[in-house]
C-alpha cells in the first residue's frame, strides 16, 4: 500500500481515484472495496480488524468508503505509506452534496427488484449488512471536521496531504513525487450525476439480480411442478 486516502465521500473521492489510476497506481474505491472485501469490512464494523496487509496486498492506493473510515488502522498496517485527505471548501458546501448523494442512492435503491434482490438473495444480504452499518456510522459518528482534524492530527506531516481537488495535478504530483500528466485533472461524479449508473453497474448489484433470476426461475419451476402434480388424477387402490 502506497497512498491511503482518507478524505471523507463527497470531497473529490472518484476523481481522485481517476487521478491516481492515470499515473499508473492499482486503486480501490468504493466499487472495488465492496467487491473484493465486503466481508472484511461487515467484521471490521463489528470491532475485530481484518488483516489489511493481506487485504491490500497487490494493491497501491485505496479512496472513499468504507477504507476511508478504518484509515488509522489502514496506516497501522501500512506505517510508510502517504495518506492523502482530500476536502472541500467548507463543511456546508460538503453536507449539502453529501445529502444530495444520500437522496440519489435512496431514490435508486427504493424500487422492488432492488429491495427484493438486498432482502431476498446472498449477494444482496451482504451488500444490505455493509450498508447498514455505513449508515449507522454516518448517523452516528460522521462529522467532517472532526474526521479532517482527527487525520492531520494523527498522521505525521511529512506523510500527509490535505487536498482540494481544485489544487488540480500540480500539488497531487509533487507530493508523490511524480510527473504532471499533460491532460486536465480529472472531474468525476460531479453533481453526483454518475451515482444512478455506479450503482446499476455495481457487482453486487449485478450478481444480485442473477441470483434474484435463479430463485424466480426456480419457484416458477416449483409452482409448475406443484400444479402438475395436483392435477393428477385421484386413483383408488
Amino acid at each position: 500500500m502506497k497512498i491511503i486516502g482518507a478524505g471523507l465521500p463527497k470531497t473529490g473521492t472518484k476523481s481522485l481515484a481517476s487521478a491516481l489510476r492515470r499515473l499508473g497506481f492499482n486503486v480501490h474505491d468504493h466499487h472495488e472495496q465492496l467487491q473484493f472485501h465486503c466481508d472484511e469490512y461487515i467484521a471490521a464494523f463489528k470491532g475485530p480488524m481484518p488483516n489489511f496487509e493481506e487485504m491490500y496486498e497487490n494493491v497501491d492506493a485505496t479512496t472513499d468508503l468504507p477504507a476511508c473510515i478504518f484509515y488509522k488502522e489502514i496506516f497501522k498496517a501500512f506505517p510508510d505509506a502517504k495518506v492523502i485527505l482530500s476536502v472541500r471548501d467548507d463543511e456546508e458546501s460538503w453536507r449539502k452534496s453529501f445529502l444530495k448523494t444520500e437522496s440519489i442512492v435512496s431514490s435508486a435503491t427504493s424500487n422492488l427488484l432492488m429491495i427484493l434482490g438486498l432482502f431476498l438473495t446472498p449477494s444482496g444480504r451482504k451488500l444490505w449488512r455493509l450498508g447498514y452499518n455505513v449508515k449507522k456510522y454516518v448517523k452516528n459518528e460522521l462529522d467532517y471536521t472532526k474526521h479532517n482534524n482527527e487525520v492531520m492530527a494523527t498522521i505525521p506531516a511529512k506523510q500527509l496531504l490535505v487536498f482540494n481537488p481544485k489544487d488540480g495535478w500540480e500539488s497531487l504530483c509533487a507530493f508523490l513525487g511524480a510527473e504532471v500528466p499533460a491532460i486536465p485533472y480529472p472531474r468525476e461524479n460531479v453533481n453526483s450525476t454518475g451515482v444512478p449508473s455506479t450503482i446499476k453497474n455495481h457487482w453486487h448489484v449485478r450478481r444480485m439480480k442473477r441470483e434474484l433470476a435463479v430463485m424466480m426461475a426456480v419457484f416458477v419451476v416449483l409452482l409448475g411442478c406443484t400444479y402438475a402434480l395436483l392435477s393428477l388424477p385421484y386413483f383408488k387402490y
